[in-house]
């Protein structure tokens, strides 16, 4: 097994939320739009692999956006201890 470091982390977590926006967002609309009950677990099911799917297609557009923050946090640290 290979070491994690922050940045995965990072990434793993910001996939995880992510998924489960991406889930709540399907639970909502299959609530609006149709007559089945989103407590059944053919909806719940089908709601958190539609989120996984949103996840895996944007990965690589989240994945930018965590090594961007923490690029810009570093040189923001950096930035503070030379002015001190």
């Amino acid at each position: 097994m290979f070491p994690m470091t922050k940045t995965d982390i990072a990434k793993g977590a910001v996939q995880m939320i992510v998924a489960l926006n991406a889930t709540k967002i399907v639970e909502q609309q299959v609530d609006q739009h149709t007559s089945l009950n989103t407590e059944t677990i053919p909806v719940k099911v089908g709601s958190m692999v539609a989120g996984q799917l949103a996840a895996q297609q944007l990965h690589p557009i989240t994945d930018k956006v965590v090594d961007t923050v923490i690029r810009q946090t570093v040189l923001l640290r950096l930035r503070m201890k030379l002015t001190k």
